[in-house]
């Protein structure tokens, strides 16, 4: 028996937040539950707070250190995210590795068949940081106007902080569409390369999922979750699982257990 990979944010990690604002992670999570359910060896790559745009290197980082994985689960985050990076010396970073950010300190206390791998932020002259869009951090929309025959460098749009340049010409646009679908066909590449199956699923219903998914050629080997775990359990189990959180955004172990039960046999017995 292989092993099994999951990515995802802090949904993966386990993490939750007290009021007190003690932070729990790696203590439970879907993974965690998945390898007691299936007796099986797991490993779980995450970061709370990450980004799609990770997700291709975590694999491909993990596919170069084991040669045994045969079923990766990709929990698709939210779009609002995004990577900040930077070089003390203004480097591109020509020929660094997959695993250049992986941290590999952290254990499961108590189940010695799962790995645990999350990211440093800083690798010597590299810093590599997860950021979002926040509420505080950008303006409301000032609507957009344009000549296209005339777009000259005085136009509106190249004079705005990055962080409202960044969401409101980047990600609320078809470019981060075609980024997200580049990445995921990047990720079956490398599964059909190694015959791997994986599983595109989200966690709840504020996480948007993309109706198509072909742009660059369909994703041979992927199972498309047709519903987040959020919505499945809602209608199969009678079960609101955004009524039963933690810190209003992550949910207790009972939660993740359902996850790795019965919301990914639903998964594994859906067909592509």
């Amino acid at each position: 028996m292989g092993r099994t990979l999951f990515v995802g944010d802090s949904h993966a990690a386990g993490y939750w937040c007290e009021t007190d604002e003690t932070v729990h992670q790696w203590e439970h999570n879907y993974g965690d539950c998945y390898s007691v359910e299936n007796d099986k060896e797991v490993i779980v790559y995450a970061l709370p707070g990450a980004c799609n745009k990770k997700y291709p290197i975590w694999i491909k980082s993990v596919l170069d250190r084991y040669d045994d994985i045969d079923e990766i689960f990709v929990q698709s985050t939210y779009w609002n995210r995004w990577l900040m990076g930077a070089s003390k010396k203004l480097e591109y970073g020509d020929g660094t590795k997959s695993d250049m950010f992986l941290d590999d300190r952290y254990k499961c206390p108590n189940n010695d068949k799962i790995a645990y791998y999350t990211d440093w932020r800083v690798i010597d002259d590299f810093i590599e940081i997860p950021e979002q869009c926040r509420a505080d951090l950008f303006e409301q929309f000032k609507g957009l106007y344009f000549d296209d025959d005339n777009i000259s460098s005085d136009w509106a749009p190249f004079h705005e902080k990055y962080p409202y340049t960044r969401l409101y010409h980047e990600s609320l646009t078809h470019l981060q569409y075609r980024e997200y679908l580049s990445d995921m066909f990047v990720i079956n590449a490398m599964c059909k390369e190694k015959g791997i199956k994986w599983y595109l699923w989200t966690v709840n219903d504020r996480v948007y999922f993309p109706k198509h998914f072909d742009l660059f050629g369909p994703l041979s080997e992927c199972t498309i979750a047709p519903k987040s775990s959020e919505q499945w359990i809602k209608e199969n189990l009678n079960i609101n699982i955004e009524e039963d959180t933690l810190d209003g955004e992550h949910y207790p172990k009972h939660i993740h257990q359902l996850i790795a039960t019965k919301y990914f046999n639903y998964l594994k017995e859906t067909q592509v």
